[in-house]
């Protein structure tokens, strides 16, 4: 089970490529909201230093529109609808897969293991 589990975190969107993202700490920049897919879980830091986590839906009108979740530090008991202007966006980071830190919490423990009850010969252990 765990194997096929994976590691998500908050990237920045500019560098996220189909299945697959990079670390970077560069600001928003509008060009790479196409990259955004509906239902991805994002997280916007307004120029106000308001920080928003919401389910995305679409780009309309010079706005990004989507599920709210939490607001600054507040969680909501039930998601709401909400907008917000891209002008008004300084960072803006989606939730996707990260292999790396997938392989780094997961397989390579799991390996590390193996390899220990192979190398000391099963220890008596039976399956």
């Amino acid at each position: 089970m765990l194997i096929f589990s994976g590691c998500k975190s908050y990237r920045n969107l500019e560098n996220i490529q189909p299945k697959t993202v990079r670390e970077a700490g560069e600001s928003f920049k509008q060009s790479t909201l196409e990259k955004l897919v509906e239902g991805d879980k994002i997280r916007i830091v307004s120029t106000n230093g308001v920080s928003y986590h919401l389910q995305f839906t679409k780009v309309e009108e010079g706005k990004i529109t989507g599920v709210l979740s939490e607001s600054g530090e507040k969680k909501l008991e039930t998601p709401e609808p909400f907008d917000i202007e891209i002008s008004s966006i300084e960072k803006l980071e989606v939730y996707r897969k990260s292999p790396a830190l997938t392989a780094v919490a997961i397989y390579i423990p799991v390996a590390t293991i193996l390899a220990i009850i192979l190398l000391s010969g099963g220890a008596g252990m039976t399956f």
